[in-house]
């Protein structure tokens, strides 16, 4: 089997920010936060937090969360492969 790494620094292969809406959603509703969070955490997220550690930390302050930053940040990591969908039309260019 050949093995091929692709990179996508701009939302070009797969969409990032429609899999980081749902998992804000997702994340909103497993701690009962209310409906603005969802908006709060996606213009956390626009603002640009020069690491997923800093954006968590921002996040915990913010809802005053039990978890640490580093379980936070791990959960995140577990889900986001499972939510993040390579575009059709790269699929079909990649066949």
């Amino acid at each position: 089997m050949q093995r091929l790494a692709l990179f996508d620094l701009d939302n070009t292969l797969v969409n990032l920010d429609e899999a980081f809406r749902v998992w804000a959603g997702e994340f909103v509703g497993e701690h009962d936060l209310g409906c603005e969070a969802a908006d709060w955490l996606i213009s956390l997220d626009a603002a640009g937090s020069p690491h997923r550690e800093v954006f968590f930390g921002k996040v915990r302050e913010h809802f005053a969360l039990a978890e640490s930053v580093d379980e936070l940040w791990s959960r995140y990591r577990q889900r986001m492969p499972y939510l993040v969908r390579c575009r059709p039309e790269v699929m079909d260019g990649l066949s």
